[in-house]
């Protein structure tokens, strides 16, 4: 089975209430600082997002959790802007590999 096809089925089954929104865009300013990207893939729910995070380390897995640590400011950032243009909070976050 090909990566993107367990990607949906993954989704599938454990958000299946949930609008997929791909390449979804984030548009903020944020103390000062403006936050301009887009999100790799957003789950919208009534009340809260979800938000997955495509990535691809080089080099061994044990490395992955520092490297992972590295993006979150920029996820806490999309969430909270996410926040004020909707007033809906994010509920988690999934990074994918």
């Amino acid at each position: 089975m090909a990566a993107s096809d367990r990607l949906s089925a993954f989704l599938g089954e454990r958000f299946a209430a949930g609008a997929v929104r791909r390449e979804w865009p984030v548009h903020a300013e944020i103390d000062g600082q403006l936050v301009d990207g887009r999100l790799d893939l957003l789950i919208e729910f009534e009340d809260a997002f979800v938000i997955f995070d495509h990535k691809s380390f080089p080099g061994v897995l044990e490395d992955d959790t520092a490297r992972m640590d590295g993006v979150a400011a920029q996820l806490s950032n999309y969430a909270e802007a996410l926040q004020l243009a909707t007033n809906k909070p994010t509920r988690g976050f999934w990074m994918h590999q």
